[in-house]
């Protein structure tokens, strides 16, 4: 499940009738009516997350592989992590897979090729970024717009892939 929120501004009340903006009250927040200077984003809930966290394990759990799956938020911050039978240092590339996922809002295999020389010529200065170069996440776009990712570590990346792409599919199921 996805959350839509406004972006409010939080001193609304400051704000004179002199200044030509008009200023409305929704749920106990101030709302302005200058639409250009404001955006309605999309988040993951905590369900959402659950639910995309309970698909990725059990596309693991069909293939018998054993990983960390991670669910972050648009900014690449963990919302649930699940370590069922893998290797400790799996937790950190799956959250740095997901970060490189939420921040980008590509997949993380992409900039393996990348660097691996998918294009013409490789692009080493990647290699200084702060990303995971390692396929394995999937952001979670809505209207084009990133509201979070998954990130999975453990396995072939290939196999890795699969599993988050089980688990951002099943938000749109």
């Amino acid at each position: 499940m996805l959350l839509s929120y406004g972006l409010r501004l939080a001193t609304a009340a400051s704000m004179t009738a002199a200044s030509g903006i008009a200023f409305s009250r929704t749920a106990g927040a101030a709302r302005c009516d200058a639409a250009p200077s404001f955006v309605t984003v999309s988040a993951l809930t905590t369900t959402g997350a659950e639910k995309a966290m309970a698909a990725a394990k059990a596309e693991a759990e069909k293939n018998g592989w054993k990983v960390t799956i991670v669910i972050a938020d648009a900014s690449g911050t963990p919302l649930l992590l699940s370590r069922d039978g893998a290797s400790p240092m799996t937790v950190d590339i799956a959250m740095g897979k997901a970060r490189t996922a939420a921040i980008s809002g590509k997949e993380s295999g992409v900039f393996e090729s990348i660097v691996n020389g998918g294009e013409a010529r490789p692009r080493l200065a990647l290699l200084s970024a702060p990303l995971l170069l390692m396929e394995g996440a999937v952001p979670i776009l809505v209207d084009g717009v990133v509201a979070g990712s998954i990130g999975v570590s453990g396995v072939r990346s290939d196999q890795d892939a699969a599993v988050a792409k089980a688990g951002a599919a099943a938000l749109f199921a």
